[in-house]
């Protein structure tokens, strides 16, 4: 035992470590790690945080060469206030935690740190681009399940106060605001789309609700708050 040698400290359960968060399913048998988080705070540090998304880190065509390093005095004076190592170097560990998917092409961009050129640059930003659709889909599919179990307290609430004869009848739908667009878009929308198919049939429960006029989920902007 490791406590027997050194000083220890039992925490309990692990959810969170060094930038990995930790999800336990025990009824399922599955545990998985998540870099959301750690994605945001990179997309926010390399002011990518609103970049368009693309699909693919790497397609077919792209080429990487040292033709396409910095050739003379005034390129590498150019790049070299950009910041390709540490953009690089986050990428990794990301790649090496939790995203295999970008070591080929991580470790292509890793070939030219010592002396990176534009084309370098823009294919490395490419690459987090691609983890800015993974944030944004994570985030709007945590922040619906966050509303679906508002939705069944409202339910409840709207439940107990008509069998408790308070008021005589609540026809008005009862408000639920929240203050993620794309999760207010979803709930209105009847249609399914492939971004969201994933999601867990049991939280479409909130989509009936609000077909049927029992909940109206409004958008509300929590910035500055």
């Amino acid at each position: 035992m490791l406590s027997t040698h050194f000083d220890m400290k039992d925490l309990g359960e692990a959810f969170y470590v060094l930038g990995i968060k930790i999800l336990h399913d025990r009824a399922n048998g599955v545990l998985k790690l998540s870099q959301r988080t750690y994605i945001e705070k990179i997309l926010k540090r390399f002011n990518m945080h609103n970049c368009s998304s693309t699909r693919a880190p790497i397609v077919k065509g792209d080429k990487f060469s040292k033709a396409q390093c910095s050739q003379n005095d005034d390129e590498r004076e150019e790049t070299r206030t950009i910041p390709y190592s540490s953009l690089v170097g986050s990428l990794m560990y990301a790649q090496v935690c939790t995203y295999p998917d970008l070591a080929f092409v991580v470790g292509m961009l890793g070939r030219y740190l010592s002396n990176p050129g534009n084309q370098h640059w823009k294919a490395t930003k490419k690459v987090l681009s691609v983890k800015q659709t993974l944030k944004t889909s994570s985030t709007m599919e945590a922040e619906y399940v966050t509303c679906y179990k508002a939705c069944c307290h409202v339910i409840w609430m709207r439940n107990f106060i008509s069998a408790l004869g308070v008021v005589d009848s609540i026809s008005r739908p009862l408000k639920l605001f929240c203050d993620n667009s794309a999760v207010v878009v979803f709930s209105k929308n009847t249609r399914s789309t492939s971004r969201s198919k994933h999601i867990d049939v049991k939280f479409y429960f909130v989509k009936e609700k609000v077909t049927k006029f029992l909940i109206d989920i409004e958008h509300m902007s929590t910035k500055g708050a």
